[in-house]
Formats: C-alpha cells, sequence, structure tokens
C-alpha cells in the first residue's frame, strides 16, 4: 500500500484537528499544574497520559517518513529519526510511569 496515494485531503485534515485539540489539552492541562502545584493528583494524571501525544507524534512521522521516500531520502531519514525519538519518549515515560505508580526510586 504506498502511503502516498491513500492520503487525501479530508483524512489530513481530521488528522491535524486532531494533533492540534490534543495539543491544546495538554498546553492548558499543563498550564493548569504550573499555577496550582499544590494538586498533585492532577499533575500526576497529566504525567502518566503525556505520552500518548508523543507516541501519536511517532506513529505519524513513521507514515509520512514513508510517504517522504523512507530511508532512501533525506528529509525522509530525517522524519524517521525524529519520530525514533518520539517513540524512544514515549517509551521512556512509560518507564518513569511505572516507577511512580508502584513508588520506586531510581
Amino acid at each position: 500500500m504506498d502511503f502516498g496515494k491513500t492520503i487525501n485531503k479530508k483524512t489530513l485534515s481530521v488528522t491535524e484537528k486532531s494533533v492540534s485539540v490534543l495539543f491544546v489539552i495538554y498546553f492548558f492541562w499543563w498550564l493548569y499544574t504550573q499555577f496550582y502545584p499544590e494538586n498533585v493528583s492532577i499533575a500526576m494524571a497529566w504525567g502518566l497520559t503525556y505520552w500518548i501525544m508523543a507516541f501519536f507524534g511517532a506513529v505519524t512521522g513513521w507514515l509520512f517518513a514513508r510517504y517522504w521516500g523512507g530511508v532512501r531520502s533525506i528529509i525522509g531519514r530525517t522524519i524517521l529519526a525524529i519520530s525514533i525519538g518520539l517513540f524512544l519518549q514515549a517509551v521512556g515515560q512509560n518507564i518513569a510511569n511505572y516507577y511512580v505508580l508502584n513508588e520506586l526510586e531510581v
């Protein structure tokens, strides 16, 4: 399946809107945790779910890297490298979440 041929303007628009809404929600959620640090449970909930944004960015990046030629082009390799970084951020965030939820020390 060639991703470049299956992508259309309507699908891209829905994806862009979804990411934008998710980003705005996380931004205001983060802002709330900065102004009200005494509410620890809200801050912990933000930290426990933030990996979703990075994971969504990694998956989207893999698809767009393939669209731009994958490892055969400079742009595809660049997008792929950023996507791998976002995926590793999501993995690291989940490892940190494990330590937080189990009250373990590093």
